[in-house]
C-alpha cells in the first residue's frame, strides 16, 4: 500500500472540524436547554400532558445534569439569570426527583415471605398433637382386634414365612 502524504495543516483542519461538529451539537443542546429554562423555567424539566397524551420533558435529565454541573463549576449554582441562561435554581432539583421510585426491601422467595405464617400454623397444630396420636393408636388397636382362633393364628404364621 503506497503511503500518501497529506500536509499537516490540512490533516489538522479535518480533525478539528470532525471533533468540533460533536462539540457543536452538544453546545447546541445546552443552548436549547438554556433557552427553554429562560422561557418556561422548571416546567421544561417536567413531562407535559397534552391532549390526553404525555409528552417528554423539553430538557432531558442528562442535559439537566450537565447544566447543573456546569453551574456548580462556574459558581452560579443557587441562582438563575433568565437573560443569560446561566446558573441553576436549587428548587429544580426537587422537580427532577419526583419520578424516582422509593427504595423498598427485596421481595424474597415465597418460602421466606410466609415463614412466620407457617411457624404459627405449625405451633397451633402441635398444641393437641399428643391427644390426636393417642386417639389414632387407639383406633388402630380397635381395628386390629380379632378372634384368637387357629385359623387366624395360621394366617398370621403364613404371612411371616413369605
Amino acid at each position: 500500500v503506497p503511503f500518501i502524504s497529506i500536509p499537516l495543516s490540512i490533516f489538522l483542519q479535518t480533525v478539528k472540524t470532525s471533533s468540533m461538529s460533536t462539540a457543536a451539537s452538544g453546545a447546541k443542546n445546552m443552548r436549547s436547554a438554556a433557552k427553554w429554562l429562560c422561557r418556561v423555567g422548571e416546567e421544561a424539566l417536567k413531562p407535559q400532558r397534552v391532549n390526553e397524551k404525555w409528552r417528554k420533558p423539553r430538557i432531558s435529565k442528562r442535559v439537566a445534569r450537565v447544566i447543573r454541573k456546569q453551574a456548580i463549576q462556574e459558581g452560579t449554582f443557587g441562582s438563575f439569570d433568565p437573560e443569560t441562561g446561566k446558573g441553576w435554581d436549587p428548587k429544580w432539583d426537587a422537580v427532577r426527583q419526583t419520578g424516582t421510585m422509593q427504595l423498598r426491601p427485596p421481595k424474597l422467595p415465597t418460602r421466606q415471605r410466609t415463614r412466620e405464617q407457617r411457624a404459627t400454623k405449625i405451633e397451633k397444630l402441635m398444641e393437641d398433637v399428643d391427644e390426636k396420636i393417642d386417639a389414632h393408636y387407639d383406633k388402630l388397636k380397635e381395628g386390629r382386634t380379632k378372634e384368637r382362633t387357629f385359623e387366624n393364628w395360621y394366617k398370621d404364621l403364613s404371612r411371616l414365612v413369605k
